[in-house]
C-alpha cells in the first residue's frame, strides 16, 4: 500500500531466478530494489558501485589489533581521542549526568537530551533483539562526544543472521504496536551524534574510523530522522564513502519552522492576509471569549492529568477519522507519561489545555530546549453537533497561535513545527529543513547463506503481517465508529483514499515540488505523525 507499483517490482524476482542464491551481489541489490526504488537508472549505479567497491579504509586504531574476531572492542585510542563502548542499560542510565552536561553545551536538540534517549530505550527496546552501543568519546578526562547507538541482532535457531547498527530513538517494529509510523521512523525527529563544539570534526573522524574498521561485525547502520546539517550527515557518511563503504542516501521528511520575531506583531505581519484572518478569528472565538478557560500546565501534579487529557483527545480526533491513533501503541503512550514527568521536571514541557466549562476540548503539547519550542502533539475534540457541524472547530487553532505568542514573550528564537508537509505548516512557517535516511552497508553482509535467505523470508511475511496488523486495527476503529454493516464499504473507501494520497505524495516527491496539496490529515495518516489541525479549521 505504501509503494507506487512500477515495472521495477519484478527485477528482484528475475535476478533471483537468474543468479545464484550465493551471490551477495544478488541480495544487496535484490534489498534495494525491494524497498521500492522505481529508478532505474539509479539502481544501476547503485548496482554498479557494489560490484567495483575497493574495500573499506584501515585505519589506525590503537587497542584493536588485540580484540579475538567478530568482537566488539570495548576501548580504544586514535588521534587525540579515546573511545568507550556502553553495552549495558545500567551503565546507559549511569551516564545521566555527563550525558545532560554535555547536551548543554553542544548544538543538538530535545530528542538528543537524556531522558529523551533512556526513556526511547526503557519503553521501545526489546532484550532479546536490542542492546546498547553507545559510543562515548573522550579527550583525556575530558568527555567530548557521544554517538548513542544500539545494535540489533536478528538469530535463526541460535545463529546470528542480520546485525544492524542504529541510533536510539529510532523506529522499532513491534507485534504490540498498531501504528505503523511508529515502526518506520519512531517518536523521534531529530538524532544525531553529539559534539562539543570545536571537537567535531575529530569526533566525526574517530567514529567514521572506527565503523571502517568494524565493517566485518555488522551487515547496515540504518540512520533514520538524520537533519540535513547533521555531523553524521555532514562529516561521518563523507568520509566512509571515500574509504569504499556502500551508502545509501535519500530524503524523508520536510520540517518547517518559524523563526520568532522579537514581538507578536511582527510576527503577524509576516503572515498572508487569509492567515491573519483566521488566526484571529480563531483567538476571538476561543482565548478570548469568557466561555472558554485556557489552562497551561508546566509540572506538578497536574502533569499526569494534562498528558491524559491529551491523549484522550488525540484518540478521539485520529479514530473520528478512521484511525488507530499513537496513544494506541502502548510503547508510545507509556514513554509519553515518563518523558512528560522528567521533561517537566527540567522545565521543558508546557501543555496548553482549552476547556468549556468543564469539558476538555483541545489540547497540546510542546517541548522547549535552549532557544527552540517543539510543537510535538496535539487533540481536539471532533464530536459533531445536531446540525453536523464540528462544535470546536478552529480550538487547535487557537491553541498553536497562544503557543506560538507565548514563546515570543519569553524569548525564545525559534517554534519547530516538526516532520511533515502540511499546508498548514507552510502557512505560517518562514523556513523549513529536511531530514534524511542514511544506510551503510557493512562487509558482514558478503557472507550470504541459506540461513540468511531463510531470515529475509522470515522479515518479510513479518513486514506482511504488521502491514496487516495495521489494517486490521484501521477497519476495527472504523468498525468503533460506524458500525459493523457499514465497516467494510468505508473501510475499503478510506482505503482506496490512502493509495490515492499515497500516489499524489509519491509524484510529488519524485518532480521535485515543495509540497503536494493534500489535506494535512490525509498526508500525516499516510505516513508519519501529526501534531495540528488544518489553518482554516
Amino acid at each position: 500500500m505504501d509503494q507506487v507499483e512500477s515495472p521495477s517490482a519484478l527485477i528482484p524476482v528475475l535476478f533471483k531466478l537468474i543468479l545464484t542464491p550465493q551471490s551477495d551481489t544478488l541480495i544487496m541489490l535484490s534489498q534495494y530494489f525491494e524497498r521500492g526504488h522505481a529508478n532505474f537508472a539509479g539502481c544501476f549505479r547503485y548496482g554498479t558501485m557494489l560490484l567495483a567497491r575497493k574495500p573499506a579504509q584501515e585505519p589506525m586504531l590503537k587497542g584493536m589489533d588485540q580484540q579475538q574476531p567478530n568482537t566488539w572492542p570495548a576501548r580504544f585510542s586514535h588521534q587525540s581521542l579515546t573511545i568507550e563502548i556502553v553495552e549495558d542499560g545500567e551503565s546507559f542510565r549511569s551516564l545521566a549526568d555527563k550525558w545532560e552536561d554535555l547536551t548543554a553545551r553542544s548544538s543538538c536538540t530535545v530528542f538528543q537530551t537524556f531522558d529523551w534517549q533512556y526513556l526511547w530505550w526503557t519503553h521501545f527496546s526489546s532484550t532479546t533483539m536490542h542492546r546498547p552501543h553507545i559510543i562515548l568519546f573522550k579527550d583525556g578526562s575530558k568527555f567530548v562526544g557521544i554517538a548513542p547507538f544500539f545494535m540489533e541482532t536478528h538469530s535463526i535457531f541460535g545463529m546470528t543472521i542480520d546485525v544492524h547498527l542504529r541510533l536510539i530513538g529510532s523506529g522499532i517494529t513491534s507485534a504490540r504496536s498498531p501504528v505503523l509510523s511508529m515502526d518506520r521512523v519512531g517518536p523521534s525527529d531529530y538524532l544525531d551524534v553529539i559534539a562539543l563544539p570545536g571537537y567535531e570534526h575529530s569526533v566525526s573522524s574517530v567514529l567514521a574510523a572506527y565503523l571502517m574498521k568494524t565493517t566485518q561485525l555488522w551487515d547496515e547502520i540504518d540512520l533514520q530522522n538524520i537533519p540535513e546539517g547533521s555531523i553524521l550527515l555532514n562529516k561521518v557518511v563523507p568520509q566512509m564513502r571515500d574509504g569504499g563503504v556502500p551508502i545509501s542516501t535519500s530524503d524523508s521528511d520536510v520540517c518547517p519552522n518559524i523563526a520568532l520575531p522579537p514581538t507578536a506583531d511582527d510576527f503577524f505581519a509576516t503572515l498572508n492576509q487569509r492567515t491573519r484572518r483566521s488566526l484571529r478569528r480563531a483567538r476571538k472565538t476561543y482565548i478570548e471569549s469568557r466561555n472558554f478557560q485556557l489552562i497551561e500546565v508546566t509540572g506538578g501534579s497536574e502533569i499526569i492529568s494534562a498528558v491524559q487529557t491529551l491523549a484522550a483527545l488525540h484518540q478521539q480526533r485520529w479514530n473520528a477519522l478512521g484511525y488507530p491513533g499513537l496513544f494506541s501503541d502502548k510503547r508510545f503512550e507509556s514513554m509519553q507519561f515518563d518523558l512528560a514527568q522528567s521533561i517537566a521536571a527540567k522545565g521543558r514541557l508546557r501543555i496548553f489545555v482549552l476547556k468549556d466549562g468543564d469539558r476538555p476540548v483541545s489540547a497540546r503539547l510542546v517541548f522547549t530546549f535552549k532557544d527552540r519550542v517543539y510543537d510535538y502533539l496535539s487533540g481536539t475534540d471532533t464530536r459533531k453537533e445536531h446540525d453536523g457541524s464540528s462544535g470546536y472547530s478552529g480550538s487547535g487553532v487557537a491553541l498553536l497561535i497562544t503557543a506560538i505568542q507565548r514563546m515570543i514573550e519569553e524569548g525564545y528564537r525559534v517554534f519547530d513545527l516538526l516532520r511533515g508537509a502540511e499546508e498548514y505548516k507552510f502557512d505560517l512557517a518562514n523556513g523549513a529543513a529536511k531530514n534524511y535516511r542514511v544506510r551503510i552497508f557493512g562487509a558482514r553482509s558478503d557472507n550470504a547463506n541459506i540461513l540468511r535467505s531463510v531470515y529475509r523470508f522470515k522479515s518479510g511475511a513479518r513486514s506482511a503481517l504488521s502491514r496487516i496488523r495495521c489494517e486490521s486495527t484501521i477497519f476495527f476503529t472504523i468498525a468503533g465508529r460506524d458500525g459493523y454493516a457499514l465497516a467494510l464499504p468505508h473501510y475499503f473507501s478510506h482505503l482506496r483514499k490512502r493509495i490515492s494520497d499515497r500516489r499524489a505524495l509519491v509524484s510529488h516527491a519524485l518532480t521535485g515540488e515543495s509540497h503536494p496539496e493534500i489535506p494535512a490529515k490525509e498526508l500525516v495518516a499516510i505516513d508519519g505523525r501529526e501534531n495540528a489541525g488544518d489553518i482554516d479549521a
